[in-house]
């Protein structure tokens, strides 16, 4: 019998979308990829991140001031929505910029 503890088994589920994530292999491992056109994110699958989405408190949209769902990564990248219909969508995304595709 061992001590290890299984954190997770496959790929997450997106904490901006809720819908599962991808898992993609690449020469450097597997990445979890969410492809909804309002997502549009990646982590790698060693990322400490992963288990820390739903610990972490949400920051508060500036229209509404609910809670807005956000995706963050150990490399500084964070993205967070709101999608309240009182308001148009609303997006905000720091880190590198190489992340963010256009500007």
């Amino acid at each position: 019998m061992n001590n290890h503890k299984i954190i997770m088994v496959g790929a997450p589920h997106c904490p901006l979308c809720d819908k599962k994530m991808r898992e993609v292999f690449t020469r450097k491992g597997i990445v979890y990829v969410c492809g909804e056109m309002d997502c549009m994110v990646s982590i790698h699958a060693k990322d400490p991140s992963i288990a820390r989405w739903r610990e972490v408190p949400h920051m508060k949209c500036q229209f509404c001031k609910k809670d807005m769902p956000h995706f963050f990564r150990a490399d500084g990248f964070l993205k967070a929505k709101c999608t309240d219909k009182t308001h148009a969508p609303y997006t905000i995304m720091r880190g590198d910029p190489k992340y963010m595709g256009a500007v």
